[in-house]
């Protein structure tokens, strides 16, 4: 193996090389706030941890049982209308709602927002939740 080679490899690790497309990716903006979890668990790696001046970190609370609730209520009351779905919208709305917060391995994934509207497209496309998580 060549210097060269050994040099690059050791440059272009992944880690390296998404810190550093990030960082320039940022550069122009004052500071950027990572506020998704896995963000915050990259940050607690030092291999791929960002410069805290220009990337502070903020750990967001997971959703409690009334924010799920309050999410489907919302999420059906805007995407109802465009499916039609008006009658059905508050009831289709409780079945997401209690089918998260009933099975303990959807709760763990609809404490998070972003989890909790994939969820919310499945059960609109569907009509229910995959009784496995890995099957959502």
């Amino acid at each position: 193996m060549t210097g060269w080679t050994k040099c690059r490899r050791a440059w272009w690790t992944p880690g390296a090389l998404i810190k550093q497309t990030i960082t320039d990716f940022a550069e122009p903006l004052d500071t950027c706030v990572s506020s998704s979890p896995a963000a915050s668990m990259l940050q607690k790696d030092d291999a791929w941890r960002l410069p805290e001046t220009q990337f502070p970190v903020i750990d967001l609370a997971l959703f409690q049982e009334e924010q799920i609730r309050q999410f489907a209520r919302t999420w059906y009351r805007v995407t109802g209308p465009r499916q039609e779905w008006d009658e059905l919208q508050a009831q289709e709305a409780r079945r997401l709602a209690d089918a998260v917060i009933e099975k303990p391995h959807l709760y763990e994934l609809g404490q998070y927002p972003l989890l909790l509207t994939l969820m919310a497209q499945v059960h609109g496309r569907y009509g229910d939740l995959p009784e496995t998580a890995a099957d959502l």
